[in-house]
């Protein structure tokens, strides 16, 4: 499967897939993926944002994405995201995610269907 391309997909028509464009749907859509890959997908992820923050290694990936998008402020739990917040941090998260597979970071952006 392409996931950059469902992704990118996803993120331009979340509707055509069911989701109404909250952060927490696509979270949900991202960590479907990442188990029908066998946590594959999403391998190194997580280090990678947290990384990027500076700390969080033991953090949830949409966690470390939701810090990401509302730094210096720390966002404690999901459901404390404003819509402001969720919006900000629905785009960083496909922007770190298409350059995390873009770069070929995770196992693979592309994975053989059966």
């Amino acid at each position: 499967m392409d996931f950059v391309r469902i992704f990118s997909d996803v993120r331009r028509r979340p509707n055509s897939y069911g989701l109404n464009g909250g952060y927490r749907e696509f979270v949900a859509f991202i960590n479907g993926c990442n188990a029908a890959t066998g946590a594959e997908l999403l391998q190194g992820f997580p280090e990678r944002l947290a990384a990027k923050l500076g700390s969080g290694a033991n953090l949830y990936w949409a966690l470390l994405v939701a810090n990401l998008a509302s730094s210096p402020v720390r966002v404690r739990h999901l459901d404390d995201l404003s819509q402001q917040q969720q919006e900000r941090a629905v785009a960083v998260l496909f922007d770190e995610l298409l350059e995390f597979l873009n770069l070929g970071c995770g196992s693979t952006a592309q994975l053989s269907s059966p």
